[in-house]
């Protein structure tokens, strides 16, 4: 995090980390040994709702495989390797979904071993926030949409603005 006078000009100069957390992969045992880079993305389900909205955050990670595995699995051409209208790329968030489709091939890497279950399952019941009654709506925080129960009014100099029907925000 940055501590910033003016979101909308700071340039965020000293940054304090208040989280960290892994990413633990495991290569599967059959692929063959060399040097390869691994593609981690994470998607933004929040403006996924439209064709063509969807954002990608890619890193890229430098590995060596050691081993006596052989597999050279065939894998897929970025662009190409998805649709936008793919399920987990086309993805409405705010319609209450029970459960999400990660986007692209089951993966599993080699020839062998189990494939891990690409779908994971929503909490039981979505939780929202809203400004206490009559109250005022910070700047880039939710101010509408359908099923938005939350009341108040934007900050001055913002106005509630629809993003989508689910969403509407004041900027």
């Amino acid at each position: 995090m940055s501590g910033v006078s003016d979101p909308t000009t700071a340039k965020g100069d000293k940054w304090f980390k208040i989280y960290q957390n892994g990413m633990e992969v495991t290569i599967p045992a059959d692929i063959a040994p060399g040097d390869y880079l691994l593609r981690a993305e994470v998607t933004a389900p929040h403006v996924a709702s439209s064709v063509g909205e969807a954002q990608f955050y890619i890193s890229f990670f430098q590995l060596r495989v050691t081993g006596g595995g052989s597999a050279n699995p065939a894998g897929v051409s970025f662009p190409g390797a998805y649709s936008a209208s793919d399920p987990g790329i086309l993805f409405n968030l705010y319609n209450n979904p029970t459960s999400y489709t990660v986007p692209g091939s089951a993966g599993g890497g080699g020839g062998s071993g189990s494939t891990p279950t690409p779908t994971t399952t929503a909490p039981s019941s979505p939780t929202t926030s809203a400004p206490a009654a009559g109250g005022t709506i910070a700047k880039y925080r939710q101010c509408g949409g359908d099923g938005w129960t939350g009341t108040g009014t934007c900050v001055s100099v913002t106005t509630c603005v629809t993003v989508n029907a689910y969403y509407s925000q004041c900027q």
